[in-house]
């Protein structure tokens, strides 16, 4: 009878402990099999499992969450260098001028892209509809955006049926592309790497005109690498935001969005940025994909997608 009771109470306990650990013994294997099959995925898409691009993955397929702001606003009133909140509108409204080549952007601004009442007097947006535009607003607005293709380097493209010329040439010396890239008035001068043509690019447009502006967003593909350098060594006086990955166009409204947040609390640049680069972990990964199958690129992956200079 006592070995019986015993039994029974043996039973009961492994029971009770099998029950008590149902749940994590169930999460364990399911976060095994997940974290295998990110691996798997990664592997097929070319990058190494590393812890990076793993948790770049996780944030990916997560559900969307908005990341926090920092607690206090700009330090002493501080936009962007010398540019102070004070300045941005002590006697005029702060213009923003948007040239996108996606023209239904226009349309998104207005109903995605929420301007407080209070910040409303002190901000102009202006959408850009022609080259001239574009090229008078670097003159003329504060914060000047440009959306669209990189065109591999050559410069911003500006389409016929919207007053444009075409290519406006613009960027780096050389260009390293893909083969597959190359056109015909191309002066190829060598190869980089793996299977990557150097290509001259055309005399520079922009070279000396005359920019004003104190911002000026490049939200191109790979902005960063194609523009960057010759930006900064024409117009150091203007601070430009540039992209390190493809540059996906739906995210013009969330760049915009996240700027009017953080000039409606007060953010430096810096944190505005920072906080934008926080919700595009996908972007990111998605970029280093394109980055290695198509530029052999490996190892020069900075973990943000936009960055400021």
């Amino acid at each position: 009878m006592k070995r019986r009771s015993i039994l029974w109470a043996t039973l009961l306990l492994v029971t009770l402990l099998l029950l008590a650990c149902k749940r994590p013994l169930v999460q364990g294997v399911s976060d095994f099999i997940a974290r295998h099959y990110a691996k798997q995925t990664l592997h097929a898409w070319g990058l190494p499992a590393t812890a990076e691009n793993l948790a770049l993955y996780d944030a990916m397929h997560a559900a969307p969450v908005t990341p926090p702001w920092p607690k206090s606003a700009a330090t002493n009133g501080v936009f962007a260098g010398e540019w102070s909140y004070e300045q941005l509108w002590a006697t005029r409204p702060l213009t923003i001028g948007i040239y996108s080549q996606d023209p239904y952007d226009a349309v998104r601004f207005r109903q995605q892209v929420r301007i407080p009442p209070d910040l409303g007097a002190r901000l102009r947006l202006d959408m850009l509809n022609t080259e001239g535009e574009f090229l008078a607003a670097l003159t003329t607005h504060d914060m000047v955006f440009f959306c669209g293709h990189a065109n591999v380097g050559r410069g911003f493209f500006f389409a016929p049926d919207r007053g444009g010329r075409g290519l406006l040439p613009f960027g780096n010396e050389l260009i390293a592309m893909p083969g597959g890239y190359r056109k015909p008035t191309d002066t190829v001068i060598g190869t980089a790497g793996r299977d990557l043509l150097l290509v001259s690019r055309p005399a520079t447009a922009l070279a000396q005109f005359p920019v004003r502006c104190k911002v000026f967003w490049c939200l191109t593909c790979r902005s960063d690498a194609y523009f960057r350098d010759l930006w900064r060594t024409r117009y150091p006086h203007c601070r430009m935001v540039t992209t390190h990955y493809i540059w996906n166009l739906g995210n013009n409204v969330r760049v915009l969005a996240g700027l009017v947040e953080g000039l409606e609390r007060r953010q430096p640049l810096a944190a505005i940025i920072a906080h934008i680069n926080a919700t595009c972990a996908g972007d990111v990964l998605l970029g280093r994909v394109s980055e290695c199958r198509e530029f052999g690129n490996t190892t020069n992956l900075p973990p943000r997608l936009l960055a400021l200079h």
